[in-house]
C-alpha cells in the first residue's frame, strides 16, 4: 500500500526527490526481504562446497554443486534485474 502511495506521489510531483528516495527505499527493502535469506543459503552452500561436500559420493557432490550453482546464478540474475529497476526509479 505504501509503495502505491509513493508511486502516485512521484507521478504527481516528479520533481520532488524526497518521494523518489522513499519509493526507492521501500522497493529496495521489499527485495531485500526476499533475497537476504537466499544469500545466506548461498553462503552456507559455498562454505560446504569448500569444506565438507568432498566427503560425499561423487553423484551427491555433483548434485549439491549444481543446486548451489543454480541458486547463486538465480541470485545474481535477481540482483541484476533489481539493480536496473531501482536505477530506473532513481533516474525519473
Amino acid at each position: 500500500m505504501a509503495i502505491s502511495t509513493f508511486e502516485r506521489l512521484v507521478n504527481f510531483y516528479p520533481k520532488n526527490d524526497m518521494y523518489k528516495e522513499w519509493l526507492y527505499s521501500l522497493k529496495k527493502q521489499n527485495v531485500q526481504k526476499f533475497t537476504n535469506p537466499i544469500w545466506y543459503i548461498a553462503g552456507i552452500w559455498l562454505i560446504g562446497e569448500f569444506t565438507f561436500f568432498d566427503n560425499f559420493s561423487k553423484s551427491v557432490n555433483f548434485t549439491l554443486t549444481m543446486i548451489g550453482g543454480g541458486i547463486v546464478l538465480l541470485l545474481l540474475l535477481i540482483q541484476i534485474i533489481v539493480y536496473f529497476k531501482l536505477k530506473k526509479i532513481k533516474r525519473h
